[in-house]
């Protein structure tokens, strides 16, 4: 008896393997786009942290012997000299922010869009929060808070009541500060 030995694929098996690999092609082209979309965010929120940081110290270094603020629209953020926002003037300096993303919420105390840094010191008048915002997925947030003392953070928009437990007012760090510091002699 004699059995035959086949050779090859047949046409079915070529097709199921072509299957499988554009399933898995388009797995991980999904995944990919997420996580670039992820990045661009990242990267806009990190401009506007990066300007707000560089006005800042522009302000407390003097240069120019002027305060520097910033200025926020949809798609750009400007750094610009003086203490009013002045379109056009040759000392701006435009960072546009990319086509995928949007400043979707301007929340700065009293309203406006500018912030602005007092000499020497370098606190912020007005405080508040900037959020940027993904252009496919309105869900994907990154918040930058601008503090009273001037200093920016990145943070993300939490969607539920919980944030009441993570966010304290300055009076509350500062009557926190006072404790500890009242109370770190005791326990050494």
């Amino acid at each position: 008896m004699s059995v035959a030995i086949r050779k090859g694929f047949s046409i079915l098996e070529a097709l199921l393997v072509l299957g499988i690999l554009a399933l898995l092609f388009t797995i991980s082209l999904a995944s990919f786009s997420q996580f670039g979309s992820g990045k661009t965010l990242d990267t806009a929120a990190l401009a506007v942290l990066s300007t707000l940081e560089t006005a800042r110290s522009q302000t407390i270094a003097s240069v120019g012997d002027s305060v520097y603020g910033v200025h926020f629209t949809s798609s750009s953020v400007v750094l610009f000299k003086g203490g009013t926002y002045v379109p056009g003037d040759p000392n701006n300096t435009t960072t546009a922010l990319s086509e995928r993303v949007t400043v979707s919420s301007i929340a700065l105390a009293g309203g406006g869009a500018d912030v602005v840094f007092a000499k020497v010191t370098g606190k912020a008048s007005p405080t508040g929060t900037i959020t940027v915002q993904l252009l496919a997925d309105a869900s994907k947030t990154k918040v930058v808070t601008i503090e009273a003392s001037g200093l920016a953070r990145i943070g993300v928009k939490m969607q539920t009541p919980l944030h009441r437990l993570v966010q304290f007012s300055l009076p509350e760090i500062e009557t926190a500060r006072a404790i500890i510091r009242r109370d770190s002699g005791r326990y050494a």
